[in-house]
């Protein structure tokens, strides 16, 4: 019966492309739409490279209030609120403070651990299954300290995630260089370091490209350049969607469209708080035999990451507040720079600075920090989107999901947390 149904994906990212497959997998007759010009072009195309359930806490922690303020126009802040833009999340701001208490902060990280760990899992059998390549690395990821209060803040923290599953390791700063030797030139500078040997990393584009070559093997489509401008409801059913090409019809979609999943989601009555929270990155080719970390390395001080993806290191971070602003702020980028700098002097110098690729994109960013999985109020009308700063480390599992949401299966695991409501 599966197979009689035609359904919609609305993008060709990570969340757009696994939800694709698993539809395809389970007899669904899928076309997914993307109004780029190649899959993964927004926020897929060049983020940190992490998978990281380590990392599952919701931005909107306990006391985010004051780090906003604090850094309010700062362009050298790590989470950078611009006054300008500020009417952008008024409604969705307040919601998204309301969320910062520690009830729901706890909430919240256990959710997003296990959607994570469930999410690995599930690429693991992915990259199994299809022969998938993408420059993955399973050698865990590693988190340095510089002050001392976030490190034993950090520890204290630690404990509720272990309870739940996650295997770290607490590091002095001599057992940090012994974990990842390039940090010998810094090491002298920390109190200390989180190891998360289950972690991994992976270049998220290379794994669309991929992907996207099983999908249409198996039948799918993937129609590019083609913009989704309205859902087509009639009578409480969804009919099809109005593109910048012409009417496509379905008798179901997902709408997996990262940030803009609430603005196309608006016009048919279905409120979602998500916001555009941009981000920025540096892919920096590297010198032939040049001794690269093996794995990733995220200063906790500085929130950016430093991962090794081939024979390149992609530098990511911060968190801007500033709408759909897509322009690249120099400063954000000197930003990361100089966190390159910071973090391994030796490694700077012999990278080729003048041939590193900047990037900013939109991560989906819901007011709880939860991603929203499930289906909407209109028959046939689900959503995979929210995911912020952990799409990659929950794209295999959200999409496993909700295409058993979508075929009437029970799920494999509970997504009470993530509903649309």
């Amino acid at each position: 019966m599966c197979g009689q149904k035609k359904i919609i994906i609305v993008g060709a990212g990570l969340a757009g492309l696994c939800t694709a497959y698993y539809l395809i997998k389970k007899g669904f007759s899928v076309e997914v739409v993307d109004k780029n010009t190649s899959v993964a072009l927004g926020a897929s195309y060049a983020n940190g490279g992490l998978l990281t359930p380590s990392m599952s806490e919701p931005w909107n922690s306990p006391g985010i209030l004051f780090q906003l303020l604090k850094y309010l126009g700062d362009s050298g802040a790590p989470m950078l609120l611009k006054p300008r833009y500020l009417h952008n999340y008024i409604r969705w701001g307040m919601k998204f403070l309301a969320n910062s208490n520690k009830n729901q902060f706890s909430h919240s990280t256990i959710q997003n651990m296990k959607l994570s760990m469930y999410s690995m899992s599930k690429l693991h059998e992915l990259r199994g299954n299809l022969g998938l390549e993408y420059e993955s690395k399973r050698e865990g990821t590693l988190k340095i300290f510089r002050q001392k209060k976030s490190f034993e803040q950090a520890i204290k923290h630690s404990s509720m995630l272990t309870e739940k599953g996650l295997k770290l390791e607490i590091l002095s700063p001599k057992e940090v260089e012994k974990v990842e030797p390039i940090l010998n030139e810094v090491s002298s500078t920390l109190c200390g370091g989180i190891f998360y040997p289950e972690d991994e990393i992976g270049n998220a584009k290379l794994f669309c490209e991929q992907l996207s070559v099983h999908i249409i093997r198996l039948g799918g489509k993937i129609r590019l350049d083609t913009n989704v401008q309205k859902i087509i409801v009639n009578s409480g059913t969804v009919n099809g969607v109005l593109t910048d090409k012409g009417t496509i019809d379905c008798s179901q979609i997902v709408v997996a469209g990262g940030a803009w999943t609430s603005e196309l989601l608006k016009n048919i009555g279905v409120s979602l708080s998500i916001k555009p929270v941009k981000g920025y990155s540096l892919s920096v080719p590297m010198n032939n035999q040049i001794t690269l970390p093996t794995k990733a390395i995220l200063d906790d001080d500085l929130h950016a990451a430093i991962t090794p993806l081939g024979s390149s290191i992609r530098l990511a971070g911060t968190a801007e507040f500033s709408g759909w602003n897509d322009n690249i702020d120099s400063k954000r980028i000197d930003n990361l720079w100089n966190f390159f700098r910071t973090i391994t002097p030796s490694l700077y110098e012999q990278s080729r600075v003048e041939s590193a690729e900047q990037w900013c994109g939109f991560r989906p960013m819901s007011a709880d920090g939860l991603p929203y999985i499930g289906r909407t109020f209109i028959e046939g009308v689900f959503v995979n989107s929210g995911h912020g700063p952990l799409g990659w480390s929950q794209a295999a599992g959200s999409a496993h999901l909700i295409s058993q949401v979508v075929a009437g299966c029970p799920t494999s695991i509970e997504i009470d947390s993530f509903a649309v409501r």
